[in-house]
């Protein structure tokens, strides 16, 4: 329940319009089930929450890393230049 996990549900509250999250735990996505056995159980409380919430847990670089989905994201936000700090 470390770096805010405690809280999770009063952080994602507020955001009432999220539609999907993608999450990874030891580099690993939440949805595929292959998490250590004692990850397991702490996990599946959470995403019965996300799911509650009709949140989409996608799999593991359908968010982060996708160009495709940053470029169409930004054409519809109206957004013609970006920077990258790295």
């Amino acid at each position: 329940m470390g770096n805010g996990w405690d809280r999770y549900k009063e952080y994602f509250d507020q955001c009432t319009n999220l539609q999907a999250i993608e999450l990874t735990v030891y580099g690993n996505s939440v949805t595929k089930n292959n998490l250590p056995k004692f990850e397991q159980d702490v996990w599946k409380e959470r995403i019965s929450y996300f799911q509650k919430r009709g949140i989409r847990l996608v799999d593991k670089n359908e968010i982060r890393g996708n160009e495709n989905l940053k470029k169409k994201l930004a054409k519809e936000a109206g957004i013609t230049w970006k920077f990258q700090f790295i």
